[in-house]
């Protein structure tokens, strides 16, 4: 037999009628008379409730004659013994209290936290979609003066902003195919004859460049990251789309945002100048175009501007039109080499063709199977239309007829960038199978593969040929230089802080490399300072 409070046996033992449970009398005694129940069950117990065992040979305490003996010490130290042994049991069980005390208070807490982060995203949701709200409605529930024009302008027939207008087309007509036909002949004939431009940056210089300027604090930090770059035609204004629902207008040779564009209701995708043409000189600075995850595109003027708004906005800009013509998330954006109209392309599979000034949709094509498009891209003659999808799939689509021309399905996920070379001969495409893909349009095959690191968690995400088409940047979790046709890696950067979402040159010559990230950075790259 053994006690249950000490573990030890008991010189004279008694059992509890109630629970059964054997005790030394002297610890069971002392515990009853400081609690007044059974240190077991908890329940109450009193001193009538104990009944001393007997055996026939018992075990008799030893007389204490005096504290200066030893049998009077080992008399005191079995007290002493005895109250340790009635400490130590009541510490165990406040410990175990504690314990399930704690593991309730933890749980309570974890559910709180999730209770906390489920209204946080559903404000979240609210104000984006109260965001929404307000860009297209007016201060009295109007409609806003920019979306009432929708994308008909002045041909609109039904109501601003109803789903009917956004629909209605005007198709290709004679003088659309015209103009088509007439870009294409000519740039087709000055794209032969093109040579390397003077001062083109050879590739060994490529191999010292270095990190020139950083342009820090892009858009907002409350939705971080900056998610894609198009640079204007003198290489000094460069236009930014972010997490943040806004389009900024950087301009590097002063190191300010000359211009902050607000109105989308979701991330901006995609953004673009109305005109590339180096012979537009500041009139291709009029129209910006900017693409987002709230299914518009916008089309922004700079003329059209009122005074109040240079005077009291940070914008000089005005919404001329916006586009309903996609029911899904805008991911492409694409000006014509005309520069009189552009192309957009969403995550439902389609893909419209727009009048560049007033946004107008002249043909809505629809892809066929499953996948929505992911980029888009203009061939340099503006005959063909590249788009890339969900499932890999790289269309090659005749703009004058909307027919499929090739389909290279030669990636196993989702393409995320496309650039065509200066020259019309190359396509390279980026895709979330961590590779980019060169494609020779003549041969319709691939005639190179980059494989980049699968264990950076990064794919590339970006990618722009050079004015010569002789140098291919590609971003992702860095950013990397290589040189057409042998396809070497020239030189790599991985300054970067988060994943790369542009590249562009700047210039003809390919001096200078701008790079956009989700670290709300605009950073350039080119030949140090001594070299230069």
């Amino acid at each position: 037999m053994l006690c249950a409070i000490s573990g030890e046996r008991p010189e004279t033992p008694v059992v509890s009628t109630k629970s059964g449970h054997v005790y030394e009398k002297r610890l069971i005694e002392k515990y009853i008379a400081e609690h007044g129940s059974c240190p077991v069950t908890g329940n109450e117990l009193t001193e009538d409730d104990l009944v001393e065992i007997r055996s026939e040979m018992p075990l008799p305490r030893p007389k204490l004659p005096n504290m200066t003996s030893i049998p009077s010490l080992l008399g005191a130290f079995q007290d002493e013994w005895d109250n340790v042994m009635l400490e130590s049991y009541t510490l165990r069980q406040q410990q175990q209290q504690l314990r399930q005390e704690l593991a309730q208070a933890l749980y309570q807490n974890d559910a709180a936290a999730r209770v906390i982060a489920r209204l946080i995203k559903e404000r979240d949701a609210a104000r984006e979609a109260l965001t929404n709200v307000q860009a297209h409605v007016g201060p009295n529930g109007a409609p806003a003066e920019a979306d009432a024009m929708q994308v008909e302008g002045e041909h609109s027939s039904g109501p601003a902003g109803s789903a009917a207008a956004a629909h209605e087309e005007e198709g290709m007509g004679e003088s659309v195919l015209a103009k088509i036909d007439a870009t294409a002949k000519a740039l087709s004939k000055t794209r032969k004859k093109r040579k390397a431009p003077a001062g083109l940056t050879d590739a060994e210089a490529v191999t010292q460049f270095t990190n020139m300027s950083t342009a820090p604090s892009m858009h907002s930090s409350t939705k971080p990251g900056v998610t894609c770059l198009a640079v204007d035609a003198s290489g000094d204004l460069v236009l930014t789309g972010g997490e943040d629902h806004h389009v900024q207008i950087y301009q590097s040779s002063a190191g300010q945002i000359r211009a902050v564009l607000k109105g989308h209701g979701g991330p901006v995708r995609c953004v673009a100048w109305g005109s590339a043409a180096a012979d537009q000189g500041a009139g291709g600075l009029d129209i910006v175009l900017s693409a987002s995850a709230d299914q518009t595109v916008r089309v922004w003027h700079a003329k059209e501007a009122s005074e109040e708004d240079r005077a009291t906005t940070t914008s000089p800009y005005a919404c001329i039109a916006t586009v309903h013509a996609h029911n899904a998330e805008v991911t492409g954006l694409a000006v014509h080499p005309s520069g009189t109209y552009f192309a957009s392309a969403s995550m439902a599979g389609t893909w419209c063709f727009h009048e560049l000034t007033t946004g107008r949709v002249l043909t809505t094509v629809q892809r066929d199977g499953a996948g929505g498009f992911t980029a888009a891209a203009f061939h340099p003659d503006g005959i063909i239309l590249g788009t890339g999808a969900t499932d890999g799939a790289i269309q090659i689509w005749n703009v004058k007829t909307q027919t499929v021309l090739a389909t290279f399905a030669a990636h196993t996920a989702a393409t995320s960038a496309l650039a065509f070379s200066e020259n019309g001969y190359y396509l390279a495409a980026a895709s979330h199978d961590y590779s980019v893909r060169i494609w020779d349009l003549r041969k319709q095959a691939v005639i190179h593969t980059i494989e980049l690191d699968t264990e950076s968690g990064t794919p590339p995400l970006a990618l722009a040929f050079d004015y010569s088409g002789n140098y291919l940047a590609v971003g992702g979790v860095d950013i990397r230089i290589f040189q057409a046709k042998t396809w070497k890696e020239l030189v790599m950067f991985d300054d970067n802080q988060a994943p790369v979402t542009g590249v562009t040159f700047t210039s003809h010559d390919a001096r200078t490399l701008v790079v956009s990230s989700l670290d709300r950075t605009l950073r350039y790259y080119g030949l140090p300072a001594q070299e230069s």
